[in-house]
């Protein structure tokens, strides 16, 4: 258990990712203390048309900074008149994507929606709140509710670099600086010291604080603070991703949440953005040259496995790992698929998944998961694994975790990625199998590979190990940090010695 004592408030720190937005909003006056994690420029995926890139090169903090500076002084204004209700909307060009400068204001047929108190001049003035199903149903034809990757896109285009951020209950991403760049001129409640709460709208985002609807008991909270987005992108079946900007913090916030809260929505058109959409022909031939280049890396990747491997048969179901030996370490190359008696789970309870990326496990059950002669690894050998295979030790003082650079994409499999393959030369082959969260929601497959180690980290929580998908700075990172036992993730096993 780690104290810190920051602008006067004293806050018990616990790495746990994933607060809701009730306790959100409860917590939100607590000490938050940053932790630089990422500053480079994120690349989508070529496969993917959603991700405009600011750039076509794997650039540093600068370059997006450059770029930035270049969007500002030509961004371009024009407006949208939607022909279900002739309401009209500012609208914005930032990073090749054309964006509502206004959040929605139209009540769909599908789903809730609500105006902030039941108020028609806050639905003016503010856009209506949606929830989730709601909002991925309102925006108007030739336009969508927004990504998470649009979100990086805009972000990025202008200026801002994503970093972890450690509250007083957990841990989150950040957008340095991007809040007040986003934020409308007026309309943002005063802090207490009686300084301003309102943004400089750079871009002509005009980002007004719109509150929200708590689908826990109906009430309406934070107009005048808080401005809420939904994003078009789930996790598991009850929660989907949100960015917030509040009145006395420069960051935009990234969070999951239930998706029956009420949010505000801001769509973004389908084409007409630099970058933002192919034409059936571009899209037709990105298709194919993505296709040849996933043959290739698979083949490759056949023969690189071939090369380093070893098997081994558990002799508890018959099930053969392949394994490899880094430095002087023997680890299982695929993730544990053995039926435990309670607390694992195949992701989403389909078999297919269990085959693919092995099983989810509880810790309780993970720390007895491996086969005789192999153990759940400790922060020691993962730490041994990120020096083996050529990381750069990053220690974080403020969490005691220890993170390993420019290893991550070394140890990912350079197949069935969402967004970022990995050179795999090690054979560890890590793939994205997600993870069953302590609400019974699965999510995060194809995005994020999750591992249990065998050291707690307090009463209820144990220390993990994971790798993002995309192709940034943050691919880089085989990233330490804690989650509540009862979060099922991945196993690899470990050979004694």
């Amino acid at each position: 258990m780690k104290v810190f004592i920051r602008g006067g408030v004293k806050a018990e720190v616990a790495i746990v990712v994933g607060m809701g937005l009730l306790a959100l909003l409860a917590a939100a006056a607590l000490a938050v203390i940053g932790v630089k994690w990422f500053s480079g420029q994120l690349r989508g995926h070529a496969s993917d048309p959603r991700v405009t890139l600011v750039s076509n090169s794997l650039g540093k903090a600068e370059t997006a900074t450059e770029t930035a500076t270049e969007t500002a002084a030509s961004y371009d204004k024009g407006t949208l008149t939607d022909k279900r209700d002739s309401k009209k909307y500012k609208t914005v060009t930032i990073g090749g994507n054309v964006w509502m400068a206004e959040n929605l204001n139209y009540k769909p047929d599908t789903g809730k929606s609500w105006c902030y108190d039941n108020s028609e001049n806050n639905c003016k003035k503010y856009g209506r709140l949606y929830d989730w199903t709601a909002a991925m149903a309102a925006c108007p034809s030739g336009w969508r509710l927004a990504t998470i990757y649009d979100w990086d896109n805009l972000l990025m285009a202008i200026g801002s670099a994503r970093e972890s951020h450690i509250s007083s209950s957990d841990q989150f991403f950040a957008w340095e600086g991007a809040g007040k760049k986003l934020k409308a001129k007026r309309g943002w409640k005063e802090l207490q010291d009686k300084s301003s709460g309102n943004g400089t709208d750079d871009f002509g985002f005009t980002a007004l604080p719109g509150g929200v609807l708590l689908y826990s008991d109906e009430t309406f909270e934070r107009i005048g603070a808080y401005a809420n987005w939904w994003t078009a992108t789930k996790f598991g079946d009850k929660k989907a991703a949100w960015r917030y900007v509040n009145y006395h913090r420069d960051l935009v916030v990234e969070r999951f949440d239930n998706k029956a809260n009420g949010l505000s929505a801001r769509c973004v058109a389908d084409s007409g953005g630099s970058g933002n959409r192919f034409d059936s022909e571009e899209r037709k031939k990105n298709e194919t040259l993505t296709r040849k280049g996933v043959e290739q890396r698979e083949k490759e990747a056949d023969e690189t496995i071939a090369n380093l491997s070893d098997y081994f048969t558990d002799s508890r179901d018959g099930r053969i790992y392949r394994t490899v030996k880094i430095d002087s370490a023997k680890w299982m190359a695929e993730n544990l698929n053995y039926k435990t008696p309670t607390g694992s789970w195949c992701y989403g309870g389909a078999d297919s998944n269990c085959v693919k990326y092995g099983r989810l496990y509880e810790w309780y059950a993970a720390m007895t998961s491996c086969p005789s002669g192999w153990h759940l690894p400790s922060r020691e050998d993962w730490d041994n694994l990120g020096k083996a295979a050529g990381g750069k030790k990053r220690a974080i003082e403020e969490t005691g975790t220890v993170d390993w650079a420019d290893v991550g994409i070394n140890l990912k499999a350079k197949r069935d990625w969402n967004g970022g393959i990995g050179t795999d030369i090690y054979g560890f082959s890590a793939l994205p199998g997600g993870r069953r969260d302590q609400d019974d929601d699965f999510g995060a497959v194809g995005v994020y590979a999750y591992w249990w180690t065998a050291a707690e980290y307090r009463k209820n929580s144990a220390y993990i190990r994971f790798i993002f998908h995309s192709n940034n700075d943050f691919d880089g990172y085989l990233v330490e940090n804690a989650l509540f036992r009862n979060n099922a993730l991945s196993v690899r096993c470990v050979a004694d010695k």
